[in-house]
């Protein structure tokens, strides 16, 4: 984590020549370290059965991976958004994520 709190505009900014894998949450900036191979597994299983799933009812896209805010000001506005969880992850910070998604 990078200890300095930050604006979501100085985050966008980082996040434009920053080569890390980055998140914003309250503040602040957490380095995610890279997905592991089963990590990326699972995530194209869903992304394939999703994709399938909104074709045959015409319910539009299905995103792998998206840059999304909540908030107010999102940049897009997903209608279901679903979270991989690493090892790497605390069960804070996983806590923390879920009780923001479900007051968005």
């Amino acid at each position: 984590m990078i200890d300095a709190v930050i604006s979501a505009e100085e985050f966008d900014l980082l996040t434009e020549t920053d080569e890390r894998r980055l998140e914003y949450f309250n503040g602040q900036v957490i380095e995610v370290p890279p997905a592991r191979a089963i990590h990326n597994i699972v995530v194209g299983n869903l992304v394939i059965e999703l994709r399938s799933f909104a074709k045959l009812r015409s319910l539009g896209l299905v995103l792998a991976w998206s840059d999304f805010q909540l908030g107010q000001n999102w940049r897009l506005i997903p209608d279901i958004a679903i979270g991989v969880l690493s090892p790497s992850e605390s069960a804070a910070h996983v806590d923390h994520k879920i009780t923001a998604y479900l007051e968005a």
